[in-house]
């Protein structure tokens, strides 16, 4: 099970978690390596909301300073047998 230790932005919610279940079904990466890749990936790299689209996330363009805030991604850990 993925928690989160404090209120987490929906937005940020959804782009982490679509990122790890995209590692763990299509890279097939441990549940451990999926979670830490996602949250690297917030770290990383920048994302926002398409305009047209609340609910999709794409990446902010290079001008845009990079990676979120660890109140963002930080939040997420594993819980039961994640191994």
């Amino acid at each position: 099970m993925v928690a989160t230790l404090w209120d987490v932005d929906d937005q940020a919610t959804r782009a982490l978690m679509e990122r790890f279940y995209e590692n763990l079904w299509q890279k097939k990466l441990m549940r451990l390596e999926a979670l830490r890749e996602a949250q690297l990936w917030m770290l990383h790299e920048s994302w926002r909301r398409k305009p047209a689209q609340p609910r999709s996330v794409e990446p902010v363009p290079p001008k845009a300073p990079a990676g979120l805030p660890p109140d963002y991604w930080a939040a997420f850990v594993l819980s039961g047998d994640w191994q």
